[in-house]
């Protein structure tokens, strides 16, 4: 029964990849053979042969890439080539996209394929026999280079200043010689996850950061410290956040105050080739252990804290002020309460 599933499930990924890929194919569709290399590769033979990939990616970012809901807002505010070049590349970047290309997303051979050649597969580095119907090349180009196509890129008016800058801060970072695969690709069952955890996974968010929270009188105390990140915290799209929210409360819960701390990219405006256009003025997102205190309101009676660290996820941000950002969405990381001081 395992094998007959198992055979079912690869063979529905095939018709629907060949449903989606029908008249936009990404190459020839030339399904390998068992004996004879295949003249030329598609994303209907990996999947074929590579199920339980197939099977995370289909649940991935990397496929909703171009039709997640957040992408075409934005696309539909601003219809880019820029952007349709990493969210849609199987489509004309210069034109609106097509079906086929908006339901496949970002695939295998966006990936693992060299651009013009589609006989070779590029593997991960590692040691050990090559057995396929097709030729393997086993480089470190699959790896941070492949990445940094779409995660690491200037803004489009060529003002010289990086719009994601993922791939410079992961060399800046202590993890610099551990693999963008080792974190969002862990190995499970013998093969490395294709689901891509990042921003829509709240358990890996959570991982990510630690948070220490004190109170000695009207005084508060956090610590907030990136856990094995090799990349600013948040990182990706420019406008991503995250926010300390402090509400003091009285005796009977009701709320009396509220603070907030971003940690973000600010932007501001600057001239540039006889336009005004936003740079980046400051850089407040997480590298390292940062300490942030806030000041209570001196009271007589006794209040307690409510606190939350939260991911944010910011669609526009109008102005400078953060409090103006329009969220798309946002996950917590972490929250406590802090009691009346004895």
């Amino acid at each position: 029964m395992r094998l007959g599933r198992a055979r079912l499930g690869a063979a529905l990924l095939v018709a629907t990849a060949s449903a989606l890929w029908r008249g936009e194919p990404s190459a020839s569709a030339s399904p390998a053979g068992s004996a004879t290399r295949a003249p030329a590769l598609s994303d209907e033979a990996c999947i074929a042969c590579h199920a339980d990939a197939a099977r995370t990616w289909q649940g991935s970012m990397h496929h909703a890439s171009a039709s997640n809901s957040a992408y075409e807002t934005a696309v539909y505010a601003e219809p880019l080539a820029f952007c349709r070049r990493c969210h849609a590349p199987h489509g004309d970047p210069s034109r609106e996209t097509g079906e086929a290309a908006r339901q496949a997303g970002i695939t295998c051979t966006t990936c693992h394929l060299r651009s013009g050649d589609a006989r070779t597969v590029l593997a991960s580095p590692r040691a050990g026999p090559v057995s396929a119907p097709h030729g393997v090349e086993r480089s470190t180009a699959l790896g941070q280079a492949v990445c940094a196509r779409c995660h690491e890129f200037d803004f489009p008016d060529a003002r010289g200043e990086r719009m994601q800058k993922t791939a410079t801060e992961h060399r800046a970072s202590a993890y610099a010689a551990v693999s963008c695969s080792s974190c969002h690709m862990p190995a499970a069952g013998g093969h490395r996850s294709h689901a891509f955890a990042a921003s829509r996974d709240a358990a890996a968010l959570a991982r990510a950061v630690s948070v220490d929270a004190d109170r000695n009188g009207d005084r508060l105390r956090f610590i907030l410290e990136p856990r094995g990140v090799g990349h600013a915290f948040p990182t990706g799209d420019l406008f991503r956040r995250l926010t300390l929210t402090v509400v003091t409360e009285d005796a009977a819960g009701r709320p009396l105050a509220t603070k907030r701390r971003y940690f973000g990219r600010v932007f501001g405006p600057a001239r540039s080739g006889g336009e005004i256009v936003r740079r980046e003025i400051a850089d407040e997102r997480l590298f390292t252990r940062t300490e942030v205190n806030f000041s209570l309101d001196r009271r007589a009676d006794p209040t307690t804290v409510r606190w939350q660290l939260d991911y944010e996820r910011v669609a526009f941000s109008p102005t400078r002020h953060p409090e103006e950002a329009v969220v798309e969405g946002s996950v917590t990381l972490a929250r406590g309460t802090l009691g009346p001081p004895p």
